[in-house]
């Protein structure tokens, strides 16, 4: 007690109640904190922390500078923004059993920026416990890696193409030296030959054929050395119209050419003589597939589609190597023998065939392959045995004079529903990608893999079905056989078809009837919802 003898009588006494505190070690922590805080803020890896449920607590600068998203963007959310589509499901369910096992996890993520970009990373994730052993957090390191990746990849494109440019370079002296005599002696016919005379005619042809290949061997070479060349703007259609009574005789009066354009198509930037090779190579190779198919009587078709799409972001998440954007879509069918999973997994390799020997190099496919890649376009390939093959090209439309066709363009209005729609696609990741875009839009989405398996749903369930989006051409059971079996049970329902085939070619093939609701693979988050809402909306 503290005594005063100042104050009044019986008021002599002060009591206080005091508390001393060695702050010395806390201090310390404190400062060690900050300077780990510090540490972290520069450092170039991006750091993540996270609660136990994988909710964002604190990203640091580096992350915000490689991602694009700010703290307050993500704190509190799980880090699925991140999400690629490049990762199945179970990867994630193996990175979180490990974790919480209180084990490290290290292994690289292709993740997405804010942007929509993609980006590689080198990851290590490790645990934070309390004092009791507890997980209280979890902190994630990443490396950007990016380039590293694509130096490795870019390599091995390299490898790839150094070994066309070697053979492309072997034979081209030779292979002009001949195309010198054909061309010639064609030429030398013309100037001997009446114009009326129908011989004339025939050296014209052999005279622009051989001019023709002189060009295609000009582009394997410039391929070969990444270039293009005498680039221009122009319409697909138009050179497709063009190249028609060429095609028609490279293939042959036994086989049936049909070419279904697009009206009012934009125009793309390329070189004219790569797309011609584009073009007479995949045509070629859709004659050799008919040809090795016995029995095809008229069914010997060969169908060249064009079309315009506006590929969003889902749908390029969903599509590795695919850009966002408008693209002129072209499209080659054939009815010949298809390809097995085996084959279409190699079928761009440089030197790949299946022809008989002396038949075809192997160099037609990894050629288109490249020229498309280069010109920042994509392809896919759909094929089955005894089905035939679509070879589909996505070329990115052109930004030059196209200004006011942009500014009069119709935009289409996404239009969602809340009718309930049944999903049957033997695709897990197409499937997914068309569950989630349809549940976005406010529809009541079931999946099924396969057509049995939708009759069993339904049969068990208590399912009112008002739309089945079915893949057409299926294992075991065809899209319309499962359509025939579920209007059965719900005679109101609507269908639409999908399939990586053009809807001509399906129809050639007898799969669907004409005038049924299609929509071709691989489609977008918008021209699915329309077609969606146009298959609802049809009157029966």
């Amino acid at each position: 007690g503290i005594y005063r003898n100042d104050l009044p009588s019986g008021q002599n006494f002060l009591g206080t109640n005091g508390v001393l505190k060695d702050v010395t070690t806390h201090k310390a922590t404190e400062w060690k904190l900050n300077k780990l805080h510090s540490v972290i803020q520069r450092v170039d890896e991006s750091v993540i922390i996270t609660d136990p449920e994988g909710n964002v607590e604190y990203v640091n600068p580096a992350f915000e500078k490689n991602s694009g998203y700010k703290l307050d963007e993500v704190k509190g959310q799980k880090c699925s923004f991140l999400k690629s589509g490049m990762h199945t499901q179970s990867f994630y369910d193996e990175l979180w059993r490990t974790l919480r096992s209180g084990r490290e996890w290290s292994g690289s993520f292709i993740n997405q920026r804010k942007d929509g970009s993609r980006y590689s990373e080198a990851t290590t994730i490790f645990p934070i416990y309390d004092q009791k052993s507890r997980i209280i957090n979890y902190i994630a390191v990443k490396r950007d890696h990016s380039n590293e990746a694509e130096l490795q990849a870019h390599l091995r494109q390299a490898q790839k193409m150094e070994a066309v440019g070697q053979l492309a370079g072997g034979i081209a002296h030779d292979f002009n030296n001949i195309l010198t005599v054909i061309s010639g002696y064609a030429e030398l016919m013309q100037k001997k030959i009446d114009k009326k005379d129908p011989y004339y005619e025939y050296a014209s042809q052999i005279f622009d054929g051989g001019q023709r290949a002189k060009e295609l061997i000009q582009q394997l070479l410039a391929f070969s050395r990444k270039e293009i060349i005498n680039t221009k703007v122009f319409s697909l259609n138009d050179l497709i119209t063009e190249l028609n009574k060429m095609l028609r005789r490279l293939i042959g009066e036994h086989i049936q050419l049909k070419t279904v354009l697009k009206d009012n198509l934009p125009p793309i930037e390329a070189d004219p003589g790569q797309i011609q090779q584009i073009l007479v190579n995949l045509v070629v190779n859709a004659r050799d597939a008919i040809n090795q198919e016995k029995d095809k009587g008229d069914h010997r078709i060969i169908t060249i589609e064009t079309d315009m799409v506006e590929l969003d972001l889902k749908y390029v998440e969903h599509h590795a190597g695919s850009h966002t954007g408008r693209h002129v879509v072209f499209a080659v069918s054939d009815t010949g023998i298809g390809m097995s999973e085996e084959v279409r997994e190699k079928i761009f390799e440089p030197f790949f065939t299946t022809k008989e020997v002396n038949r075809g190099t192997g160099l037609g496919l990894s050629t288109v392959y490249g020229i498309v890649k280069q010109n920042n376009g994509c392809i896919y390939v759909y094929s089955e045995p005894g089905m035939g093959s679509t070879f589909k090209i996505y070329w990115p439309a052109s930004i030059r004079q196209d200004t006011e066709q942009l500014d009069t363009s119709k935009n289409e209005e996404i239009q969602g529903g809340t009718e309930s729609v049944l999903i049957v696609e033997d695709d897990d990741t197409v499937r997914r990608f068309t569950v989630s875009s349809l549940s976005d839009l406010g529809y009541k989405v079931f999946e099924a893999s396969d057509g049995t398996t939708a009759i069993r749903m339904i049969r068990q369930g208590e399912l009112k079905i008002d739309l089945l989006i079915t893949d057409a051409v299926m294992p075991r059971m065809s899209g319309q056989q499962l359509a025939e079996k579920i209007i059965e049970l719900f005679p109101g329902i609507k269908v639409l078809y999908t399939s990586g085939y053009t809807d001509n070619h399906i129809i050639h093939k007898g799969h669907l009837k004409q005038g049924v609701n299609f929509i071709q693979k691989p489609y977008t988050g918008k021209g699915l919802a329309i077609k969606v809402r146009e298959a609802l909306d049809k009157g029966d």
